[in-house]
């Protein structure tokens, strides 16, 4: 559930993203999912971010939705050249261009695993918000199949793992790095944040290793 959050969060901004403060729905399925799991990593961001959220109740919703908004389409967007791309291939390719052969390889990966993108979605497949979308279908896909994962080779990588260590850990810090940089707002700083995190934990967790994210 804690990939599904992050992706929800990389979405473009509604009033549920940022309605109810401390309470809001958003920040508590991502928190009580990282809880869950152990990863305490995850809480001071989360303490962060819900501070932050409480000052946007004192104001009008309209009035915050409508600066939330135009973060995200500087960050992300445009029209000027955003300040930090959402999508793989502007990490991965030399040329900083979109659907690189990496991106092929994203669609490689939804077409195994039977991952169909919503016909309402109309931004790339590379993007933040999709991978981490899918991620979060193949962990509980694996979840539900613990014992087709149990009899794998040990050498094998599961689909979840693979597209972790192969797809976004080669370019999430990047991006993290780029939006906690160049952000105004501690809003997509702390989500950017929280999926770096995550991430490097998670890819621990699957290799065995004990120790936790730096």
């Amino acid at each position: 559930m804690v990939y599904l959050g992050l992706s929800l969060a990389f979405r473009p901004p509604t009033l549920g993203h940022m309605e109810g403060g401390t309470r809001n729905a958003l920040l508590g399925l991502v928190s009580e999912a990282a809880h869950a799991l152990g990863c305490d990593a995850l809480q001071a961001p989360l303490a962060r971010l819900g501070a932050y959220l409480e000052t946007l109740t004192q104001r009008p919703p309209p009035e915050a939705l409508l600066e939330l908004e135009a973060e995200y389409n500087r960050l992300f967007v445009g029209p000027m050249p955003p300040t930090a791309h959402p999508y793989e291939s502007v990490y991965r390719n030399a040329g900083g261009l979109v659907m690189g052969e990496c991106a092929l390889d994203v669609l490689q990966a939804y077409a195994a695993a039977q991952f169909v993108i919503s016909p309402e979605y109309k931004d790339l497949p590379e993007h933040v918000a999709v991978e981490l979308e899918f991620m979060s279908r193949l962990c509980q896909r694996e979840g539900e199949d613990s014992a087709a994962a149990a009899a794998a080779e040990a050498d094998e990588l599961q689909p979840a793992r693979a597209f972790l260590e192969g797809h976004l850990r080669c370019w999430l810090p990047q991006f993290s790095q780029r939006v906690l940089l160049t952000a105004t707002s501690p809003y997509y700083g702390q989500w950017a944040q929280m999926a770096d995190i995550f991430t490097y934990w998670d890819v621990r967790r699957m290799q065995g290793k004990e120790e936790g994210p730096q």
